[in-house]
């Protein structure tokens, strides 16, 4: 998903596999003007309206009836497939619980109840049914809704949206390192 990487670069990245033929990458561009307005807090200077981007898969793509989307500062220290498997049942989305930060988040917004606060940096999305449930349109609406309140803006309006729909994957699959330097 990007929006201006060039032709150049594109084959750079294509070619990094060693000639695997086991691999393929598929450049999805994405209009960024329908990104224009969403909002990015100032204190997350390191992330761009490109975050958003996964908003659109459902309708990026069409034949697809599920994907694993990542960040792309997630490393894969292992085979994906078990994730890949995973039995979503009746959920949209499976994710990573942020734990005791995540009922920090949830207070931000507004959210209460017993449901966690997921991490949207690796997402199992069930494709055809967020298509079913027009799920583009109701990510786009709920960030215009909450575009004052949101912290964790990509993040906080898939929590929103899919609350109470998201299985809870175990932390192996997105753990973070977090230090903290006073």
């Amino acid at each position: 998903l990007h929006r201006d990487i060039t032709p150049a670069h594109q084959r750079l990245l294509t070619d990094w596999h060693g000639g695997r033929d086991d691999i393929t990458v598929v450049f999805h561009p994405v209009d960024a003007a329908l990104f224009a307005d969403f909002p990015i807090p100032p204190e997350l200077e390191h992330v761009t309206q490109e975050m958003y981007y996964r908003f659109l898969l459902p309708t990026l793509l069409p034949d697809e009836t599920r994907t694993i989307y990542s960040d792309v500062d997630v490393c894969c220290v292992g085979n994906i497939r078990p994730l890949w498997e995973t039995d979503l049942g009746d959920n949209v989305l499976a994710a990573v619980s942020e734990g005791a930060a995540g009922e920090f988040k949830k207070k931000l917004i507004g959210l209460e109840g017993p449901a966690p606060y997921f991490y949207s940096g690796l997402l199992v999305m069930d494709l055809a049914q967020m298509r079913r449930e027009d799920a583009v349109s109701r990510l786009f609406a709920t960030t215009a809704a909450y575009a004052q309140r949101i912290a964790w803006p990509d993040q906080d309006v898939l929590n929103i949206v899919f609350r109470n729909r998201i299985l809870p994957l175990g932390p192996a699959w997105d753990g973070i390192n977090v230090r903290y330097s006073p």
